[in-house]
């Protein structure tokens, strides 16, 4: 009716895309497969764990065509486990690095995937909340995640690749058994 087709676009900016669904649904493992040269940035350090089991499963021939993404863990405390690691300060410098690289030409990454973004985003408004700045005020806060949720999004627009948000449909559950090995570590089905 208005004569507009999908090849009439003028636009040549790549986009964000989310992805969410229940842990252990095989999202981090899709991404992965179909886009093996982005840079991920993991709230869990054995989050690509699923994918490796997978491309270590091919015959040998087929694993020569796939290889282990690169990524960047971003722990939620430092070594210690009580001390708080600034999660938008580290996404933000990562990030920055990463669209610099872009800008200049010698990034081997064609996007940039954020592995559990709701994750991340839950630390980032824990910090807001410990800020005297917002800690009060709670919509200060809430604009405030809101506006770093935005700039990562806009991660497209001054970089021309695309970033990947991969979300729970639901708060994940974490091992709180002090004892146990996995302690702080996701659990999935």
């Amino acid at each position: 009716v208005l004569g507009l087709s999908l090849m009439d676009s003028t636009m040549d900016v790549k986009t964000s895309i989310l992805i969410y669904g229940p842990p252990g649904g095989g999202k981090t493992t899709s991404v992965a497969q179909a886009f093996q040269d982005l840079l991920w940035v993991v709230s869990e350090p054995d989050a690509l764990r699923f994918y490796q089991t997978w491309a270590d499963a091919l015959p040998a021939g087929e694993r020569a065509e796939f290889k282990m993404p690169r990524f960047k863990y971003i722990p939620e405390f430092q070594p210690d486990g009580k001390t708080r690691v600034n999660n938008k300060d580290a996404i933000r410098m990562l990030v920055d690095r990463y669209c610099e690289a872009v800008i200049k030409g010698n990034s081997p990454y064609s996007g940039i995937a954020f592995d559990q973004h709701n994750t991340f985003a839950q630390r980032v408004y824990a910090e807001l909340q410990a800020d005297p700045a917002y800690g009060k005020n709670k919509f200060a806060r809430i604009d405030a995640l809101k506006s770093w949720n935005n700039w990562i999004c806009s991660i497209p627009r001054f970089s021309n690749t695309f970033a990947v948000l991969i979300c729970h449909v639901a708060v994940p559950k974490f091992d709180e058994d002090e004892d146990s090995p996995t302690f702080r570590k996701l659990l999935y089905k």
